[in-house]
């Protein structure tokens, strides 16, 4: 299931909370930059295109997965990150619904894995108790426990 790969590829960190999304935005992607599946050039192109874009990436609230939606630039390998925040940061000051504290950083060599990036995540967040469960993780451990939980319950399904 794709926490454990999280942990597996080492592309995970916890933070209390960021004052700005900037901040958020390029703190989720140190744990890719540092494994070798992006350069900072990559987080300041997601950057580019949130502010000309607005917060596309904020896809539910408290759930943002961050990716640029032009032009692959600092992208070595194909993965998807996670980070966990205690404090939600804001996208729009004042509208709670593009808050987020669990950011799936996508980073994507080509087109098609970037849809097959999307399709994992997507199928991941339609667990509405996994995504409750996410929003308590405080470390790697607890992501295995839940990729152990939920994995048992799809096999039983």
């Amino acid at each position: 299931m794709l926490l454990k790969q999280f942990v597996d590829q080492k592309v995970t960190c916890y933070h209390e909370g960021f004052d700005t999304w900037e901040e958020a935005i390029i703190a989720s992607g140190q744990p890719l930059i540092r494994e070798g599946f992006i350069d900072d050039r990559y987080l300041y192109r997601v950057i580019d295109c949130i502010d000309k874009y607005g917060p596309y990436i904020v896809i539910a609230e408290n759930i943002a997965m961050p990716h640029c939606t032009e032009n692959c630039i600092g992208v070595n390998k194909t993965t998807i990150g996670f980070m966990k925040l205690n404090k939600p940061v804001s996208f729009i000051e004042g509208d709670t619904s593009k808050n987020a504290k669990l950011f799936f950083m996508l980073a994507a060599a080509n087109c098609e894995e970037h849809m097959e990036n999307m399709v994992q995540l997507v199928n991941l967040l339609m667990n509405e108790d996994l995504c409750q469960e996410l929003m308590e993780v405080t470390c790697d451990e607890d992501l295995i426990a839940l990729d152990k939980k939920y994995s048992a319950l799809l096999k039983e399904e």
